[in-house]
């Protein structure tokens, strides 16, 4: 079964569908269930060397040119021909397109719907390419995966794909975020020395940061902070606000920018609660990611988290500052309920693995194949 697997959009820091696709090929690399698996990964030229560290074992196939307008004008009109050329039978896309020009099957993740039902949140030029992408894609594609049913509906809404539509939720590996210090010294370096929420996440609309900050405004908590971790998005202002600039100025809250697993993960580990009330999302990686290492989650009622996390967090209004303020409440002082969540989240986590996944994606591509 000669699958290949595109990794051609992996940017250098490492978030969301990075992380899915690196994590999904070396666990169908890696997992005995998936014997019988031929996987090409198709990289960028110019990015073999990463990605042999990166998905070392796999065959790649680095054909895709290196700037990002070349690299999609090309999946469009040459990277058919060249799957073709090797012998690919099921080409997966993982982040919402199709090659023009193949011959064999696809499969398309469908990454969330929030381009679909809420361009605002996004660039334009951004959102009328992968609405176009998309648009192929459920023309095009024998299957459609989604990492949500959060995700599908919504997309469902908008396309009435050909292929078949399969729910597989992703993963994570606790063992990423062990600390070759001990916390309290990372926690030390970074300038953390009190109590502290956490927020984790691309800064963007749509992860809600302006509501967060303005609760805890509305809350101010003595001695502790709040945590700001993640690299700059599009479109959001939420550090420029003024009542987000005044907590900055009285050193309330910490803008810590792209950090590496070690840090992230001791900054879960320590933290009161991390807080995801995003507006809308297709997975939501720090949500399983916080839960697995033991801290309290504050996140969405009725989102794609509530569809794994489930009573291992405290689940709130994203649109009610006084709803997230009264959460993080309880993190502060309900040491009873704050102590159960913490013993929830891990074993909860513990059902999401990336082999779990990996198998689902290869039982997918047998189907499709009719193997």
């Amino acid at each position: 079964m000669r699958v290949s697997i595109d990794l051609s959009a992996i940017p250098r820091n490492i978030t969301g569908v990075g992380r899915y696709a690196l994590e999904i090929v070396n666990a169908l690399t890696n997992k005995e269930s998936t014997t019988g698996l031929d996987l090409t990964c198709v990289v960028r030229k110019g990015d073999i060397s990463r990605m042999q560290s990166l998905v070392p074992g796999t065959v790649l196939l680095g054909v895709v040119p290196d700037s990002r307008a070349a690299r999609l004008a090309y999946e469009l009109l040459g990277l058919g021909h060249a799957l073709d050329r090797e012998g690919v039978q099921l080409h997966h896309g993982v982040h919402y397109t199709s090659p023009g020009n193949f011959h064999g099957k696809v499969v398309t993740t469908i990454q969330d719907a929030t381009l679909l039902e809420h361009p605002e949140w996004h660039e334009r030029s951004k959102v009328i390419f992968f609405r176009n992408a998309m648009a192929r894609s459920a023309k095009r594609a024998d299957a459609l995966i989604f990492p949500s049913e959060a995700t599908r509906t919504g997309f469902l809404r908008h396309f009435d794909p050909k292929g078949q539509t399969e729910i597989i939720a992703y993963g994570v590996d606790p063992g990423r975020f062990a600390n070759s210090l001990n916390d309290h010294e990372t926690l030390s370096q970074l300038g953390v020395d009190q109590r502290y929420f956490l927020f984790c996440g691309t800064l963007e609309p749509r992860k809600n940061l302006l509501r967060i900050l303005h609760a805890f405004y509305l809350m101010d908590p003595k001695d502790i902070i709040l945590v700001v971790v993640g690299m700059k998005g599009w479109g959001d202002q939420a550090l420029a606000d003024e009542k987000a600039r005044a907590l900055i100025d009285q050193g309330k809250v910490a803008v810590l920018g792209y950090v590496d697993d070690q840090v992230l993960g001791a900054l879960y580990r320590n933290c009161i609660a991390t807080l995801y009330p995003s507006l809308e999302e297709g997975f939501g990686f720090p949500a399983l990611e916080a839960i697995s290492q033991g801290a309290v989650l504050i996140t969405s009622q009725a989102s794609a988290m509530t569809e794994y996390v489930g009573d291992a967090a405290l689940l709130v209004d994203p649109l009610s500052l006084d709803a997230i303020a009264q959460a993080m409440n309880v993190a502060i002082y309900d040491n009873v309920r704050t102590s159960n969540l913490r013993e929830r989240g891990p074993l909860i986590a513990s059902n999401y693995t990336w082999d779990a996944s990996a198998v689902k994606h290869a039982n997918l591509y047998r189907r499709i194949l009719g193997t």
